[in-house]
């Protein structure tokens, strides 16, 4: 196995719904003086306003191009706490653009800002499109090949550059299990979601929503992996209380 920058996961965005990722990303962001920043890239203008409408105008693009299944990817780059007298949001930010310019995602447009893990670490939450701008309306898709790369020089360079040895960490088994996990619990999710839709009992759709909750938590390896897969399901959304994420709403209903 090789290790590299603690990329923990890259969430695909199945359907086109920018403003929703936007708002969960900026929700609990770290201004600079916390030690944040805020990157946007290829943007016509600076602004979660502007930038919305930039990822607007690319998911229209990518439904040009049939072959492409997915239209957003949320990135999250996590560091170990031991390393965060080392990690400022100027430092976060040139290993950000690194790996925008690494991967070749700096062609598209980019939303970035950080935020504090449970366990005090920082968490980088990069939001891009799966098309680059201009005229193509190729994908952006990083094949294994290029993803193992992309690590290992992520790794050289957080070493060399700012002596991150605590956020350097091995992946590929966990990632495997991730996967294994997810086919093995996807028909049963199926099957819930269709009779607590098809059903108007009060305890089925109950069930429904523990069940989910519980099949993404155990896909999850970090709380914002959890909290990102309920974002992009297609009925269910996390609503918060004092700047905390504190439940979900199903069916117009908390």
């Amino acid at each position: 196995m090789h290790s590299s920058i603690m990329v923990i996961k890259t969430l695909a965005w199945k359907v086109p719904k920018p403003g929703k990722l936007l708002s969960y990303i900026r929700t609990g962001a770290l201004s600079a003086a916390e030690g944040g920043f805020t990157l946007f890239h290829n943007a016509t203008y600076p602004s979660l306003r502007g930038i919305g409408e930039d990822f607007d105008q690319l998911m229209e693009k990518t439904k040009t191009n049939r072959y492409i299944k997915n239209f957003l990817n949320h990135h999250i780059l996590a560091f170990s706490p031991k390393d965060n007298e080392k990690l400022s949001g100027d430092v976060l930010q040139q290993l950000t653009e690194k790996y925008l310019q690494t991967s070749g995602l700096d062609r598209t447009t980019v939303f970035a800002e950080v935020h504090r893990g449970p366990n005090n670490g920082f968490h980088v939450h990069v939001m891009t499109a799966n098309v680059p701008v201009g005229l193509s309306n190729k994908s952006l898709r990083i094949s294994k090949a290029k993803y193992k790369q992309l690590r290992l020089e992520m790794e050289t360079f957080q070493l060399e550059h700012f002596d991150l040895r605590n956020s350097v960490v091995h992946l590929d088994k966990v990632q495997t299990n991730q996967r294994d996990i997810q086919q093995e619990d996807q028909y049963r999710r199926r099957e819930n979601k269709y009779q607590a839709r098809t059903r108007s009992s009060k305890a089925l759709r109950k069930d429904y929503v523990v069940n989910t909750l519980t099949d993404l938590h155990n896909n999850a390896i970090h709380l914002e992996d959890f909290i990102d897969s309920i974002q992009q399901s297609d009925d269910l959304t996390v609503y918060q209380r004092g700047g905390r994420p504190y439940g979900v709403t199903y069916l117009d209903k908390n």
